[in-house]
């Protein structure tokens, strides 16, 4: 008996040995450590590197198709803190054009990051709005909002009436989530999908009744307008013109189509190749550009490499180009700005000017100054900008009696500008014809617009911050950080009716949920 517990204890150490002798220190045996070496530096306990999200979104954002946006740098796994280290200060950016006492800057998104959300598109006729996953629509032109069949009068056919409250918009985009929305001048919309799907609705997009570019529906169904593989479920943003159009895929090929004329497709070399494209086509000179997004004007277009760098092309009358000049681009062309400036986030287009947003929040704006709606303080209405020129309203504080603003995303109309703060905070500027500043300034001076929603019971909080906007030609439309809708400007386009005149300041716009609630 104690002959066999004395070799079982030998067969016992003889086993653990070699067990000891796998943790070496060089980690060289990938075995299993069930006696660590005591003699070793014990490994710390390593906290999970966390990568932020691009873009904060509701819910997960659908796979690229190809290649995804670049993650931030890596960095180092971070250890327990000790006594005598301090963790490294954040240097300035490089060209960043701003000194180590300049603190205000934060970027709202990296430049490499495609675009794929956008929850609210005005236009001159219409208005659509996404808000928890549901699409929404009103305004003044009752065939293009697409309602549901519950929503028509109660004689069964579709209002005579402007449509006064954004009710939701029928179809198979019920079923399917939205990345982005986008409405057109002509009377015609368009969204994304978080599968990449293309859906269009409304008037259509044509140059004349035989020439038509996308077709008009009551009711979204997917664009049939091409048959390319990388087209299919690989949508990331659209764009609508008066007769053209434009879109980028989530690998960032930018794709244009429509009326030819001044070379606002990019797709001739001559002014006057009268070549109208029917089917989308992908722009030659961004073969070999990834383009993060697009936006379009009457006549020029703008994009946006993935590296921050603006492109535009098309008509340059009024300077609208930004390139110093005022003659028509058929191809896309380098848009210079200050030395140093860091590249550009977004960018967007009115009738005859431009405006543009870099990461770090400058505004800049350029073309006609009908109405000084460029914002460039001491400058004549008549006066054209041909070149990018910072709004430096904000950044003088004796101007502004803030200090330095970051500006986050802006908006143009016909003839007025709303820009938006990183804080939630929204100036305006230009026309104010039709109400449309939502405050009372004289033309050209630059005033913030203050939403009081205490003033629509049961709202308790007086000042609120703002998360979006979006205009028409002369109204202007917001959703505050609670999900409520307010709009002012031009009463018709809000879908109040003809004889509703102008809404000088912002005003509640309650809208209805499905099937009939009307949500506060």
């Amino acid at each position: 008996m104690v002959r066999s517990k004395f070799v079982n204890l030998l067969i016992l150490v003889a086993g653990l040995v070699p067990l000891v002798s796998m943790s070496g220190c060089n980690g060289s045996n990938s075995g299993s450590y069930l006696l660590p070496n005591p003699s070793e530096p014990q490994p710390t306990t390593a906290v999970p590197r966390i990568y932020p999200p691009l873009k904060p979104q509701p819910y997960p954002p659908p796979a690229s198709i190809s290649t995804p946006p670049a993650l931030p740098a890596a960095q180092p796994v971070p250890t327990a803190p000790t006594p005598t280290k301090q963790p490294p200060t954040q240097p300035t950016p490089p060209n960043s054009g701003k000194g180590p006492d300049c603190p205000k800057r934060s970027r709202s998104r990296t430049p490499n990051e495609i675009v794929k959300r956008n929850d609210l598109a005005v236009t001159n006729s219409h208005n659509l709005i996404l808000i928890r996953d549901r699409l929404y629509s009103w305004g003044q032109d009752t065939k293009v909002l697409s309602h549901m069949k519950s929503e028509k009068d109660d004689d069964g056919r579709r209002p005579k009436s402007d449509v006064s409250e954004p009710k939701i918009v029928a179809g198979p985009l019920l079923d399917r989530r939205i990345d982005f929305i986008t409405a057109g001048p002509s009377g015609h919309s368009a969204a994304v999908t978080e599968r990449g799907e293309l859906f269009t609705w409304g008037k259509g997009i044509s140059f004349s009744e035989k020439i038509v570019f996308i077709k008009a529906a009551d009711q979204p169904a997917v664009f049939e307008g091409t048959d390319l593989k990388e087209f299919k479920d690989n949508i990331a943003s659209v764009s609508l013109g008066t007769d053209y159009a434009a879109v980028v895929t989530r690998d960032g090929k930018l794709y244009t189509w429509g009326h030819w004329s001044n070379g606002k497709l990019g797709l001739v070399k001559g002014y006057f190749g009268n070549n109208d494209y029917f089917k989308p086509t992908q722009v030659p000179f961004f073969e070999k550009i990834q383009v993060s997004s697009v936006a379009l004007g009457a006549e020029h277009t703008a994009a946006i490499a993935r590296d921050g760098t603006l492109y535009t092309w098309g008509l340059g009358t009024d300077g609208r180009l930004g390139l110093g000049n005022y003659e028509i681009q058929t191809t896309p062309q380098e848009v210079h700005f200050e030395p140093g400036e860091p590249p550009i986030q977004s960018v967007a287009l009115g009738p005859d000017y431009s405006a543009a947003v870099t990461v770090d929040g400058d505004l800049y704006t350029w073309g006609n100054n009908y109405k000084n709606k460029l914002g460039h303080l001491g400058y004549d209405d008549r006066t054209e900008q041909p070149k990018p020129k910072r709004v430096e309203f904000f950044n003088d504080k004796s101007k502004n009696k803030v200090g330095q603003i970051v500006i986050k995303s802006v908006a143009v109309g016909a003839n007025h500008i709303a820009a938006l703060t990183d804080d939630g905070h929204l100036y305006t500027w230009g026309d104010n014809s039709e109400g449309q500043l939502g405050h009372d300034s004289p033309v050209g001076e630059i005033r913030e617009v203050v939403i009081y929603e205490g003033n629509y019971p049961p709202f308790p909080q007086d000042d609120v911050k703002i998360k979006a906007v979006s205009v028409g030609a002369k109204h202007t439309v917001v959703i505050t950080e609670h999900d409520r809708i307010f709009g002012w400007g031009n009463g018709q386009a809000l879908g109040l009716g003809k004889d509703s005149g102008k809404i000088t300041e912002p005003k509640w716009i309650p809208y209805v949920t499905y099937p009939y609630a009307t949500y506060p």
